[in-house]
């Protein structure tokens, strides 16, 4: 009887067992199958915002070459079309000598044109295309900044525009390349040139705040509207119709923070329209 009993409490024993079995088996079967259903979901997603985080700078860098060959190619347009009409105008009959010399004076200058625009283009790719290494050397930037201005003196007087260079008695070395740092801040002073008008003053300013040099390129121009003033060192961009009739590639402010950059430095605008601008460049300077 005993042993029927020891029996029995056994078989309980082992029914109790395999039930909690089915049911730890359950509850696996059961998380196995939740866990699957979220991973269906969730690794197409995590796969796709991975895949789109590392196309987003191939992306970016394509959409931006697009955008430059396009912008390139009517910066090209222009020029030529203007020349091509002008040569087929001057060529449908016979004309007098005046005339011919009048067409290849203005072919002349759509040449200019395209060959600034060109050059541009060149410099600015090529020194893309050297990353960030770039020859250096201690460059004295009172010296630099003066040999410019003086360049412009004859641009100074033809548009009847005042400039001022304020500039302290100590020397600034930057390191840099020099050659870089001209077109830097020969674009600059060109540039308040252009959009400056006749009888305004530009003032061109050197001073030091901590460990950088500072100067200030300021003119009494027409100015830029604030929801401008960050797409102005985007190639080809012109803020308007009324900077368009300017003379110029679109190219120059480009190129300012190209070099800017390429040197560790950084650049703030300044701008009322109808007041004029102020570009600030900073660079780190040696003592």
């Amino acid at each position: 009887m005993r042993d029927n009993d020891d029996l029995r409490v056994v078989e309980r024993s082992d029914m109790v067992v395999t039930k909690a079995t089915e049911v730890t088996l359950e509850h696996i079967r059961d998380g196995l199958i939740l866990i699957n259903g979220i991973l269906f979901f969730l690794i197409p997603v995590t796969s796709w915002f991975l895949a789109s985080r590392t196309l987003w700078p191939i992306n970016r860098s394509h959409e931006q070459q697009k955008q430059f060959v396009s912008d390139a190619s009517h910066e090209l347009r222009t020029p030529l079309s203007i020349l091509l009409g002008e040569i087929d105008l001057a060529l449908k009959r016979n004309r007098q000598p005046d005339y011919y010399i009048k067409t290849l004076k203005s072919a002349k200058q759509s040449v200019n044109h395209l060959t600034g625009l060109v050059t541009n283009l060149l410099n600015l790719s090529n020194d893309e295309d050297r990353k960030n290494v770039i020859s250096t050397e201690d460059i004295d930037l009172v010296d630099l900044l003066s040999g410019a201005v003086v360049g412009f003196n004859g641009q100074f007087k033809a548009r009847r525009i005042k400039y001022v260079f304020n500039y302290p008695q100590e020397s600034f070395v930057v390191r840099g390349n020099q050659p870089m740092l001209e077109e830097l801040f020969t674009n600059l002073i060109d540039n308040a040139i252009k959009y400056s008008r006749p009888r305004s003053r530009i003032t061109i300013s050197v001073r030091k705040e901590n460990d950088q040099a500072v100067v200030d390129v300021a003119d009494q121009g027409i100015g830029i509207p604030k929801q401008y003033q960050n797409l102005i060192f985007d190639r080809f961009y012109r803020v308007d119709q009324s900077r368009s009739r300017t003379k110029g590639y679109g190219l120059g402010l480009a190129i300012v923070k190209h070099i800017i950059d390429k040197h560790q430095g950084k650049i703030k605008l300044k701008s009322t329209p109808g007041r004029g601008s102020i570009f600030t460049v900073y660079l780190p300077i040696f003592s």
